[in-house]
């Protein structure tokens, strides 16, 4: 025993981490071909073998794994891959050698994920952190196929440090689901330079190791919940898969409730609405053929009503809709709970923020340039051409809009006054149909022409705005 002690405070002093285990295991053989020669039974040579290993590798592993300049985060950060799964293959003979091994990497884990989310922390940075958050994954993934022989407790200490870093960052939730949410709104990912199937598994094991997934469960409902409404392409079968791989990512049923909410919200779309609409516009041609009563106004509706116990709704918040909108709320109201028993016991409340209108729109000056606009409000004298543009806007600002068929100009106080629109949402709103970057752009002028809205800001119709197709 002594003998093996002074052997190994000689390797401590004259060999580096992976040299030590190199000559150990040489030792080891050496001593091996002795003991045999002494010894004709198996279970004295196993005991002593095992002796060996105990004061050469098991009491001295965890002091050479974290050597400072040879230890195994000195070979992650110098990619001496050679080393590395040479001492993997040696330690994994030794009871707990390669969890002491992995252990010593969670410093180096710890680093590199740190630089990573704490140099972004801005919601503009996305792209940085979620490629760079995808490159580090790939990076771990390699390391565990080509050294760790796929070995699961590398991938478990690995989730052990993103469980740690992913929450130095607020915006990581909201990271995550907007990269899902860029992926299932186009099918590839226009802020991400390469999207392939294994970066939504990457970004779904990093989801587990969020602490506060309350965080992500919000932000992805308000996701879907754009999706839903608004998005063209939507294919089911994606947002399916989709909700079956974040299931994997809960346990012992924690997940359960907003998992149940995501199925709720898409068969709200395309299972319940869809029978509603049926259910109403039988109603109305019924009424119309038989009975010779028409609707009370003149356009097409299309209804989604949705269960406010699965989708992100503000109940609480008030708007002031145009009469011409909140009779076809009422009167498709009235059908909807004649139509069953059940639906005459539920209360049905209108939710403008979520809604679109096609709007038949007359502008009564020439169409012309961005370049060409003044920056003061459109003359008195302008030349009247009357041009009728089909305009698809949101609820919102179809209510803004509204009222300049009643007035010419309007200040931002005035608009908010007048729709009882959330601050927030009718900024929003008016910069839409201002800026650059959709087809609205230029629909509203605004004095003084600045991005900041305030209070006392005029608005009025830009009657020379040219509708362009995105």
């Amino acid at each position: 025993m002594t003998y093996l002690q002074s052997v190994s405070k000689e390797f401590l002093f004259k060999y580096c981490a992976c040299s030590y285990f190199k000559n150990v295991e040489a030792k080891i053989i050496e001593e091996m071909d002795k003991i045999k020669l002494e010894f004709d039974v198996q279970t004295r040579i196993d005991e002593y073998v095992n002796i060996i290993k105990t004061e050469l590798i098991i009491k001295n592993m965890k002091t050479i794994v974290e050597m400072e300049n040879c230890g195994v985060v000195y070979m992650l950060r110098n990619n001496q891959h050679d080393e590395l799964k040479w001492m993997y293959n040696f330690l994994s003979s030794v009871n707990g050698g390669v969890k002491v091994m992995f252990d010593g990497m969670r410093p180096y884990f710890r680093e590199v994920g740190e630089s990573v989310v704490r140099g972004t922390r801005k919601m503009y940075d996305f792209n940085t952190c979620v490629q760079s958050l995808l490159d580090l994954k790939t990076k771990f993934d390699n390391l565990m196929v080509n050294l760790f022989n796929n070995d699961p407790l590398f991938d478990e200490t690995v989730g052990d440090e993103f469980n740690y870093f992913l929450n130095l960052n607020s915006f990581i939730p909201n990271y995550l689901s907007f990269f899902i949410d860029e992926k299932l709104r186009r099918g590839t990912c226009t802020y991400i330079k390469n999207n392939p199937e294994a970066d939504i598994n990457k970004v779904i094991y990093m989801i587990k190791y969020l602490k506060k997934k309350k965080k992500f469960e919000s932000s992805y409902q308000k996701y879907l919940c754009n999706r839903l409404l608004h998005c063209k392409f939507f294919s089911l079968d994606s947002e399916n898969k989709m909700i079956s791989k974040l299931n994997s990512t809960y346990t012992n049923g924690n997940g359960t409730l907003f998992i149940s909410k995501l199925y709720g919200m898409i068969r709200d779309k395309f299972v319940l609405s869809e029978h509603v609409m049926t259910d109403y516009n039988a109603y109305v041609e019924i009424n119309k053929c038989i009975f010779g009563i028409s609707k009370s106004f003149d356009f097409d509706i299309d209804v989604l009503v949705i269960n406010s116990v699965n989708w992100p709704v503000d109940r609480k918040s008030k708007h002031e809709i145009p009469s011409f909108g909140l009779c076809a709320f009422n009167e498709f109201k009235t059908i909807y709970q004649k139509n069953t028993q059940d639906n005459a016991k539920k209360k049905l409340m209108l939710l403008p923020q979520f809604g679109t209108v096609e709007l038949n729109a007359h502008f009564y000056g020439k169409p012309c340039l961005d370049t060409q606009l003044d920056n003061e409000l459109p003359k008195t004298n302008i030349e009247r051409v009357n041009r009728k543009l089909k305009l698809e806007v949101t609820t919102y600002q179809m209510c803004v809009l509204d009222l300049f068929n009643t007035n010419n100009t309007l200040t931002f106080k005035e608009i908010q006054s007048k729709t009882k629109i959330p601050r927030t949402d009718l900024i929003k709103s008016l910069q839409d149909m201002m800026q650059f970057g959709n087809n609205l752009r230029n629909l509203l002028i605004k004095t003084p022409r600045t991005r900041e809205i305030n209070m006392t800001d005029i608005f009025c119709i830009n009657e020379s705005f040219e509708y362009i197709e995105m």
